[in-house]
């Protein structure tokens, strides 16, 4: 498939292949959204492998910077807060100074800013992505695959990355086999956003089903305080099935357990892309957005959508439906169904 913008087209002209002889120092300015951001790494995995011998700084936003700090794909990993410390004119002056400070001689501006003009950079791409036509609607990370592919970057890997270090997959594994005793550990994260949450009843419903027909343990996760209520009233349906890891749990921490996982059932949210990143099979629930665009990366996922002809709609908060309608509409039978046929495929249950 072939696809052309004006800003591609131009530096193609210009032979914009990178020369690996000619970089030595990366800089990749992140994506403040979990999801977001993990698309990406697929693409940026890539760059690493044709660049091995690079130095790659990573400036991070506050809400992932946790998830890369322990990395040995990057060198250096920077907080990169716009709303303090880079926040305002004199913040976007003081980011574009520590920039070029930096002698970069590739930057890659994930948010598709402006910045790169002025880096400094030998390789300072604007990934212009409202002026590429797509034929069709296409994931975001064949997007971020493109974009490097068109760069000349040899795409060896379309998987996404998330690194767990040693030390978190222990700690998980020696709280987690007690307790596991030899059954199936399913995880459920009944949060997101308000236009895109299934209604925790159902989520309770589908917490029994599972935990009768698999003899499971079902662990649940919430991060903020109204999260950690609804992990508690899935919970208090599962009684000596239930695993409560609600709570601020780190990013890695988080992972861990997502990772030693035999299923996650999840909204559209940002432990759904870490489920998917670490190969964990992943049911993803979807009312408003594209599961096309944003849905779980990878061949084993299933994405379930509520049997309405407006679904998905992109409306979100603006559906004159009412938020969240659709999702009411989907019956806990079809998410268990896709959930009994990931288990099937996957596992063999």
């Amino acid at each position: 498939m072939e696809y052309r913008s004006f800003y591609f087209q131009h530096h193609q002209r210009n032979n914009m292949n990178i020369e690996k002889s000619r970089v030595s120092r990366v800089l990749v300015i992140g994506l403040s959204c979990i999801g977001d951001m993990l698309f990406a790494t697929a693409a940026l995995r890539n760059l690493r492998c044709l660049l091995p011998d690079a130095h790659f700084t990573l400036w991070a936003p506050p809400r992932v910077i946790d998830m890369f700090v322990d990395d040995p794909m990057w060198d250096n990993v920077d907080l990169y807060d716009r709303k303090k410390v880079f926040s305002g004119i004199s913040g976007r002056l003081k980011a574009i100074k520590k920039m070029r400070e930096g002698q970069f001689d590739l930057v890659l501006d994930l948010r598709e800013t402006l910045m790169p003009i002025v880096s400094g950079a030998l390789y300072a791409p604007l990934l212009a992505v409202k002026e590429i036509f797509f034929p069709k609607r296409i994931h975001e990370v064949e997007k971020w695959l493109y974009f490097l592919s068109s760069m000349g970057v040899p795409i060896w890997n379309r998987n996404m990355r998330l690194y767990i270090s040693p030390q978190n997959k222990y700690e998980v594994e020696k709280k987690l086999s007690p307790l596991r005793k030899g059954r199936p550990f399913f995880i459920l994260n009944p949060g997101a956003d308000s236009s895109k949450r299934w209604p925790v009843e159902s989520y309770g419903e589908l917490a029994c089903l599972l935990a009768k027909k698999y003899g499971a343990l079902i662990g649940v996760i919430g991060y903020s305080d109204y999260e950690q209520e609804l992990a508690a009233r899935v919970l208090s349906k599962l009684k000596d099935a239930g695993l409560d890891l609600s709570g601020r749990l780190s990013l890695p921490t988080l992972a861990a357990w997502l990772a030693a996982a035999d299923l996650v059932v999840s909204n559209d949210t940002g432990p759904l892309h870490m489920a998917a990143a670490l190969s964990t099979p992943v049911v993803g629930i979807y009312g408003p957005s594209l599961p096309q665009i944003n849905g779980p990366w990878g061949t084993v996922h299933r994405a379930v959508i509520p049997p309405v002809p407006c679904a998905p709609c992109l409306q979100g908060k603006n559906c004159t439906r009412g938020v969240g309608s659709c999702l009411a509409a989907l019956s806990v039978d079809k998410v268990f169904e896709a959930c009994r046929g990931v288990l099937e495929e996957f596992h063999g249950y």
